[in-house]
């Protein structure tokens, strides 16, 4: 038997040898690109996402002092002068109706019951029904005379509007002022927020529970993001405020968490 051999024309084996030489340099420079700069590239992502959850932390406790400033003003209102419960009663409705935070405003004796409600107009006739409420064995009460300022709550029921809310206590001598806040305003802050950023913006309380969510979609939903990578990173300290990525609702994104101040 004879084995015939067909031999490649010469252009066909130079064009093989080109297409090597060609491969080879822009398999080398991807290699170069995912070894040395992919690194650098994810460093850069990671300062950026660590800034940009700076500036969005620093809005959203900004807003906040302004509620725990009008706060003070209550306090220092109330111990400026000799009020008779009744006229504590009209200053805080006036604050409840006037202010874009609160809805409603307690005063509680020493013994962490309320003895003073402030609310809206429309909720006033409400008023007995609320007067007794017990804020003692709440832990942001206990913190808040423990440690003697202010301390927000994490999310909770509210008893006046039946609403999701958040509240701040203050000391008052023996008593407390705590202010209610509804929740229902903070979807529309973040937003605001991620919108002009070019963000997803996400707020939890201290239990991991979505408060609020830029994509209104998520508003009023009862979501405990606990298992997120980037809040388990954010829980561990201040050291671990690197870009994470993470999967939430099907879809890969990266970013970091930090924690409010107080919040």
């Amino acid at each position: 038997m004879h084995s015939r051999r067909r031999d490649r024309p010469l252009s066909v084996v130079l064009s093989y040898r080109f297409i090597f030489v060609a491969v080879v340099p822009i398999i080398a420079v991807a290699l170069l690109a995912v070894f040395q700069f992919a690194p650098g590239i994810r460093a850069d992502i990671a300062r950026q996402q660590e800034a940009m959850a700076a500036a969005v932390t620093g809005q959203v406790e900004r807003y906040f002092s302004i509620a725990t400033r009008e706060l003070a003003t209550m306090i220092k209102l109330i111990e400026s002068r000799s009020l008779g419960w009744g006229e504590i009663n009209s200053l805080l409705d006036t604050y409840a109706s006037a202010s874009e935070f609160y809805e409603a405003v307690y005063l509680t004796d020493d013994n962490g019951l309320v003895s003073a409600i402030g609310l809206p107009e429309t909720e006033r006739g409400q008023r007995k029904n609320h007067l007794g409420l017990d804020f003692s064995q709440r832990d942001f009460y206990k913190q808040a005379r423990s440690e003697n300022k202010a301390a927000w709550s994490n999310s909770f029921l509210s008893p006046i509007s039946g609403r999701m809310a958040i509240a701040v206590a203050q000391p008052l001598g023996e008593r407390m002022l705590i202010g209610e806040v509804a929740v229902a305003p903070l979807p529309a802050l973040a937003k605001d927020i991620g919108e002009r950023g070019g963000l997803i913006v996400m707020m939890l309380d201290r239990q991991n529970q979505l408060v609020a969510h830029s994509n209104n979609a998520h508003a009023g939903q009862q979501m405990n993001l606990s298992n997120l990578p980037v809040v388990e990173a954010a829980r561990r300290g201040p050291q671990s405020k690197l870009a994470t990525e993470f999967l939430f609702d099907d879809d890969m994104l990266v970013g970091s968490a930090q924690t409010l101040a107080g919040l």
